[in-house]
């Protein structure tokens, strides 16, 4: 699969429950970017999603999307969080669908730099026991 670097944007969300964003500033809220990790994907590798900005409920079907088109593609794909700032309930159920998904296909499904309010949404709704989180 190639390599590619995709920003999103959208209007600033009405609700008022999240911080100022980048969005809010002009930058986007989120950045998805893919790659092959350790060789190609399907053999010993695996293929990396990697997330950074905010992701929130105008960010996170995007996110669905670009996890699920890998999912679909590639047996082993690992969803790198580490750069992530905003990470909330909807971001968590795209992690389940994610997971899910990779269930179905019988292929397998990590996520990685989990930490503070990643670990903490994680923790909350319980999918830090069922999702594999590594490193």
């Amino acid at each position: 699969m190639p390599q590619f670097d995709r920003s999103v944007s959208g209007n600033a969300r009405r609700s008022g429950l999240r911080p100022a964003s980048a969005r809010a500033a002009g930058r986007p809220a989120v950045r998805i970017h893919q790659w092959a990790e350790g060789g190609r994907a399907g053999l010993l590798g695996q293929m990396i999603v990697e997330v950074s900005g905010d992701v929130d409920d105008e960010s996170a079907p995007d996110l669905l999307c670009a996890l699920t088109r890998t999912i679909v593609l590639e047996s082993r794909v690992c969803c790198d969080l580490r750069s992530v700032g905003f990470f909330g309930a909807t971001a968590a159920d795209v992690l389940a669908v994610a997971h899910l998904t990779a269930a179905a296909a019988r292929g397998s499904f990590s996520v990685r730099g989990v930490r503070g309010g990643t670990a903490q949404v994680l923790q909350t709704t319980g999918l830090d026991r069922i999702l594999t989180i590594v490193g």
